[in-house]
């Protein structure tokens, strides 16, 4: 099965000043509240770009249809983005960085949004003795609960908080970032419904470009790219987004016919694909839900429901 060597994560979490180097948008703290609420216009000209640069590693230009046999040796031509896609900081592959005691309490003290605000005041993230002042003010109390020793407090603050605290603005910047996109298709194709209105955005290279832009996806994003790119490079594709109910994970499977339900093996086709990007994997679907390691990385076959659809299931 072909298995991309997963990306290394070894090396120290940047620091927020990453982002003036890689030209990343400065965070606007007033959209936060805002973005999602649905009142206002919604304006395309604070998206970081709109169609894909023809450098873009994601400007992949249209082939003749490729028989469903020739599924995997055509998904493997897109190494370079599953790879690319595989690179991108994640706020999910970050927090798995850490102990559960240790998640609950960064969402409770780091990630909410009252607690980004007042680590990063103005987009700017605090430096690391303020960052553990702060909170030492206002978590201290807590820290017992959470397993946490006051000398754990302070590597945190000076080592991994930056950069995480960086990744969830981002984070917020990029669903704010998909909602003015989603916005602005509605407005160009209001004919469309919800579903379809959701494949034409993943389908426009803007979308893939504002991944790229951004330097970030999580497993949604990431799935939706690949799936974006297959059903518009390769209509033959029967392309859709698939979750294991629980798993808290999104992936895609590809072929010639995808199944209308979701039992055991056999109503797998052969010639199947999944692309997994945010993982780095890719092969035949039915060889990864019997691998090993298939249940630790939500590839459940029975749990399995599709999020979207990029074919016509009654054609």
């Amino acid at each position: 099965m072909p298995l991309i060597p997963p990306p290394d994560r070894s090396s120290p979490v940047p620091s927020h000043s990453r982002r003036a180097s890689q030209a990343t948008p400065k965070i606007d703290m007033s959209r936060r509240s805002s973005a999602g609420s649905g009142s206002g216009s919604v304006e395309l000209d604070h998206l970081p770009v709109a169609t894909a640069p023809s450098n873009s590693i994601f400007a992949v230009a249209a082939e003749s249809s490729a028989s469903p046999a020739e599924t995997l040796s055509l998904v493997a031509r897109y190494d370079p983005q599953i790879r690319q896609l595989a690179s991108f900081d994640s706020l999910s592959r970050e927090m798995m960085r850490y102990s559960r005691s240790e998640q609950l309490f960064l969402m409770a003290h780091v990630l909410h949004e009252d607690s980004l605000d007042r680590l990063a005041p103005g987009g700017e993230i605090l430096p690391p003795a303020a960052l553990l002042a702060a909170l030492q003010a206002t978590a201290g109390p807590d820290l017992a609960r959470y397993a946490i020793t006051p000398a754990r407090l302070a590597q945190l603050a000076r080592q991994q908080l930056p950069g995480l605290i960086d990744i969830a603005m981002r984070n917020e910047d990029l669903t704010h970032y998909e909602s003015v996109f989603h916005a602005d298709m509605q407005k160009r194709r209001p004919e469309l419904g919800e579903a379809g209105l959701a494949e034409a955005c993943f389908c426009d290279p803007g979308y893939l470009a504002l991944l790229e832009r951004m330097n970030l996806a999580n497993c949604r994003e990431c799935s939706n790219a690949i799936a974006g790119l297959l059903a518009t490079r390769h209509p033959q594709l029967r392309v859709a987004t698939v979750t294991a109910g629980g798993y808290d994970h999104q992936f895609v499977l590809a072929g010639d016919r995808l199944p209308h339900r979701f039992g055991d093996l056999d109503d797998l086709d052969p010639g199947v694909v999944y692309v997994d990007p945010w993982n780095g994997r890719y092969g035949p679907a039915r060889e990864a839900f019997s691998d090993p390691d298939a249940q630790r990385l939500g590839y459940v076959l029975p749990s399995l429901r599709y999020v979207n659809v990029f074919y016509d299931p009654l054609a």
